[in-house]
This record gives structure tokens, C-alpha cells and sequence, in this order.
């Protein structure tokens, strides 16, 4: 009788680790997909923008690929007036105030664009 309650223990005890084993694996996959997911190709606009200097507290940028959806407004130049947007056009210069020369957008996507002098 021990024998038999010592092997359905053991047995219980592979299941569970296998059924743990398997939490792990789908929470490792999922996280591998939403990685996957923020760095395809509408992650990739930070290739577009480019720096054009600081000023004033000022970051001036300008976009040279598609057009950006930001979740945060910015100041695009439209007919020589700074307008506020949170879409900025191709081939459109604009501006974010910052304290500091490092611009960073977020994207109504959510990925973060981080734009170094």
C-alpha cells in the first residue's frame, strides 16, 4: 500500500510541475510576442525623424518619412506659424518643449521615440 501512495504522489508531483512548466513557457512566449510587436515596422519612425537642434528649451525636428500619430501634442510649422498637433505630416518640421536636448515621443501606437542629439 505505501508503494502505491508513494507512485500517485510522484505522479502528482510531475503534473504539477509540467502544468507549471507550461505557465512559464506561454508567459515566456506572450511576453517574446509583445516585444516582437513594439519593434516591427511601426516602432521603426524613429529612423524618419531627424534632430535638428535645441534652442531656447526648443527641440526642432524634422519628419522625413510617414506621417506620425503622437499621443502627445507638438508644434509643427505650418505657413511659418507653429500650429499644435499630435499628427505631423511628411517632410514637416516641428518642436516639443524640453528642458533638456533629448526629445522623446510617444506614439499613439505606444512606442517611445527617443531622439539623441
Amino acid at each position: 500500500m505505501k508503494a502505491v501512495s508513494q507512485y500517485i504522489s510522484a505522479l502528482l508531483l510531475l503534473l504539477i510541475s509540467i502544468v507549471g512548466m507550461a505557465l512559464v513557457s506561454m508567459y515566456s512566449l506572450q511576453s517574446k510576442n509583445v516585444v516582437e510587436g513594439l519593434t516591427t515596422s511601426h516602432c521603426m519612425a524613429s529612423n524618419t525623424v531627424v534632430y535638428i537642434g535645441y534652442s531656447k528649451n526648443y527641440i526642432y525636428l524634422y519628419n522625413s518619412g510617414g506621417t506620425l500619430y503622437l499621443r502627445t501634442q507638438v508644434e509643427v510649422l505650418v505657413d511659418n506659424k507653429w500650429v499644435n498637433s499630435t499628427i505631423v505630416e511628411p517632410h514637416t518640421v516641428f518642436r516639443i518643449s524640453s528642458s533638456n536636448p533629448t526629445a522623446i515621443l510617444l506614439t499613439s501606437k505606444g512606442c517611445v521615440l527617443v531622439i539623441k542629439p
